[in-house]
């Protein structure tokens, strides 16, 4: 009884009120509280006049009201219509902007693995340096060693060479000796 008078009367007589009609549509939305949905959408609710969008929050949602007043349904429909698109195409892009956002954090941590393994390739590559650096002073040195011995080697030689020359000189000459002595004797 009462939704019958309500429909018979008391919506006809509240339309006959005004010349206008109001249509609303809730845009559901998840992912953000109602506070940081409010942060987003502060400035563009703050210019609008008709349609309006309102936040509303649910257990586990946040409803956008978009609220339309026109001369008939249909144009206030078209109004909301027109503002859901709008949020529907903001929110595709926000969510692509989140999907980039997360990307570039990946690959900023890849960047960052690569750049410590690069950075451990670096020190490696120095410290293969100065081995090689270090190997390589040790081969001259040892060279230098080397080059040494062999010169005081043959040194060496050259004095036990000309200390056995006088040696068999001295013999030759001891034989000679003897030889006279005997040849003479």
């Amino acid at each position: 009884e009462m939704l019958t008078m309500l429909k018979g009367h008391v919506v006809p007589y509240l339309r006959g009120l005004s010349s206008e009609v109001i249509v609303s549509h809730d845009i559901m939305t998840f992912g953000l509280g109602e506070s940081p949905m409010e942060e987003l959408m502060r400035e563009k609710m703050s210019h609008m006049e008709n349609p309006s969008l309102a936040t509303y929050a649910k257990p586990s949602e946040v409803r956008l009201r978009a609220t339309a007043k026109a001369a008939s349904a249909e144009e206030a429909e078209a109004k909301c219509q027109a503002l859901a698109a709008q949020q529907e195409e903001q929110a595709q892009r926000k969510a692509e902007d989140a999907e980039l956002r997360e990307e570039m954090r990946r690959v900023i941590g890849e960047i960052g693995n690569m750049s410590g393994a690069i950075l451990h390739c670096s020190k490696a590559e120095q410290c293969m340096q100065a081995a090689q650096k270090e190997a390589e002073e040790m081969l001259n040195q040892a060279r230098q060693q080397a080059e040494t011995m062999v010169q005081e080697a043959e040194q060496d030689i050259a004095r036990r060479r000309e200390a056995f020359t006088k040696q068999c000189e001295e013999l030759v000459r001891g034989q000679e000796v003897l030889r006279r002595l005997m040849g003479n004797g």
